[in-house]
Protein backbone atom coordinates (compact mmCIF):
# COMPACT_ATOMS: atom_id res chain seq x y z
CA UNK A 1 0.00 0.00 0.00
CA UNK A 2 3.22 2.63 0.97
CA UNK A 3 3.89 2.13 -2.78
CA UNK A 4 0.97 2.92 -4.21
CA UNK A 5 1.04 5.97 -2.40
CA UNK A 6 4.46 7.36 -3.26
CA UNK A 7 3.32 6.16 -6.83
CA UNK A 8 0.12 7.04 -7.92
CA UNK A 9 1.07 10.45 -9.29
CA UNK A 10 3.06 8.15 -11.60
CA UNK A 11 0.76 5.66 -12.81
CA UNK A 12 -2.15 8.88 -13.13
CA UNK A 13 0.77 10.25 -15.33
CA UNK A 14 0.96 6.86 -17.33
CA UNK A 15 -3.05 6.67 -17.82
CA UNK A 16 -3.90 10.49 -19.35
CA UNK A 17 -0.70 9.58 -21.59
CA UNK A 18 -2.51 7.07 -23.09
CA UNK A 19 -5.62 8.25 -22.76
CA UNK A 20 -4.58 11.50 -24.41
CA UNK A 21 -2.89 9.85 -27.14
CA UNK A 22 -5.78 7.56 -27.83
CA UNK A 23 -7.72 10.36 -28.51
CA UNK A 24 -5.03 12.64 -30.75
CA UNK A 25 -4.28 9.75 -32.53
CA UNK A 26 -8.15 8.75 -33.13
CA UNK A 27 -9.86 8.40 -36.85
CA UNK A 28 -11.55 11.48 -37.86
CA UNK A 29 -14.04 10.67 -40.89
CA UNK A 30 -15.21 14.48 -40.99
CA UNK A 31 -13.90 14.86 -44.36
CA UNK A 32 -15.77 11.38 -45.40
CA UNK A 33 -19.41 13.09 -43.91
CA UNK A 34 -18.66 16.37 -45.28
CA UNK A 35 -18.05 14.30 -49.11
CA UNK A 36 -21.17 12.08 -48.65
CA UNK A 37 -23.39 15.00 -47.96
CA UNK A 38 -22.13 17.08 -50.57
CA UNK A 39 -22.66 14.35 -53.03
CA UNK A 40 -26.26 14.00 -51.79
CA UNK A 41 -26.75 17.20 -51.89
CA UNK A 42 -25.94 17.65 -55.63
CA UNK A 43 -27.85 14.38 -56.42
CA UNK A 44 -30.97 16.21 -55.03
CA UNK A 45 -29.81 19.14 -56.76
CA UNK A 46 -29.88 17.48 -60.25
CA UNK A 47 -32.99 15.22 -59.83
CA UNK A 48 -34.65 18.66 -58.96
CA UNK A 49 -33.80 20.19 -62.29
CA UNK A 50 -34.46 16.92 -63.89
CA UNK A 51 -37.80 17.23 -63.20
CA UNK A 52 -38.01 21.17 -63.16
CA UNK A 53 -37.42 20.50 -67.20
CA UNK A 54 -39.96 17.89 -67.07
CA UNK A 55 -42.41 20.47 -65.90
CA UNK A 56 -41.18 22.83 -68.02
CA UNK A 57 -42.18 20.59 -71.05
CA UNK A 58 -45.28 19.64 -69.69
CA UNK A 59 -46.55 23.08 -69.26
CA UNK A 60 -45.36 23.65 -72.66
CA UNK A 61 -47.66 20.80 -74.26
CA UNK A 62 -50.35 22.02 -72.40
CA UNK A 63 -50.18 25.44 -73.17
CA UNK A 64 -49.86 24.68 -76.97
CA UNK A 65 -53.03 22.24 -76.94
CA UNK A 66 -54.78 25.10 -74.69
CA UNK A 67 -53.79 27.80 -78.24
CA UNK A 68 -55.30 25.25 -80.60
CA UNK A 69 -58.25 24.62 -78.61
CA UNK A 70 -58.68 28.45 -78.66
CA UNK A 71 -57.92 28.63 -82.41
CA UNK A 72 -60.11 25.62 -82.94
CA UNK A 73 -63.36 27.71 -81.07
CA UNK A 74 -61.87 30.93 -83.05
CA UNK A 75 -62.64 29.00 -86.28
CA UNK A 76 -66.32 27.43 -85.10
CA UNK A 77 -66.84 31.02 -84.26
CA UNK A 78 -66.27 32.67 -86.98
CA UNK A 79 -68.26 30.14 -89.13
CA UNK A 80 -71.25 30.86 -86.70
CA UNK A 81 -70.73 34.42 -86.77
CA UNK A 82 -73.91 35.42 -88.98
CA UNK A 83 -76.48 33.08 -86.82
CA UNK A 84 -74.92 34.58 -83.38
CA UNK A 85 -76.85 37.22 -82.10
CA UNK A 86 -75.18 40.77 -80.89
CA UNK A 87 -75.22 40.18 -77.54
CA UNK A 88 -73.90 36.73 -77.95
CA UNK A 89 -71.26 37.67 -80.14
CA UNK A 90 -69.86 40.08 -77.35
CA UNK A 91 -69.90 37.28 -74.49
CA UNK A 92 -67.85 34.86 -76.56
CA UNK A 93 -65.41 37.35 -78.14
CA UNK A 94 -65.13 38.11 -74.23
CA UNK A 95 -64.70 34.82 -73.27
CA UNK A 96 -61.39 34.22 -76.37
CA UNK A 97 -59.71 37.28 -75.84
CA UNK A 98 -59.88 36.17 -71.99
CA UNK A 99 -58.06 32.98 -73.12
CA UNK A 100 -61.08 31.05 -71.50
CA UNK A 101 -61.91 28.12 -74.13
CA UNK A 102 -64.09 26.29 -71.70
CA UNK A 103 -66.24 29.70 -71.43
CA UNK A 104 -66.44 30.51 -74.88
CA UNK A 105 -67.32 26.28 -75.55
CA UNK A 106 -70.35 26.35 -73.34
CA UNK A 107 -71.21 29.42 -74.40
CA UNK A 108 -71.32 28.65 -78.10
CA UNK A 109 -72.72 25.16 -77.42
CA UNK A 110 -75.64 27.16 -75.30
CA UNK A 111 -76.82 29.50 -78.09
CA UNK A 112 -76.50 26.93 -80.98
CA UNK A 113 -78.33 24.33 -79.17
CA UNK A 114 -75.71 21.99 -78.95
CA UNK A 115 -74.32 19.21 -76.47
CA UNK A 116 -71.09 20.88 -75.08
CA UNK A 117 -68.91 17.45 -75.72
CA UNK A 118 -66.25 18.87 -73.27
CA UNK A 119 -68.06 18.63 -69.85
CA UNK A 120 -68.43 14.72 -70.91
Amino acid sequence: MEFLQKTWKFFLGIAVAIIGGMLLFRKDNTAEIIEESTKSGDSSFDKIKKSNQIRNEKNDKADLKNQEEIAKINKIYKKNLDNLNLRMRKKVERSLSDGDAEKATEQLAEFLGAKNLDNL
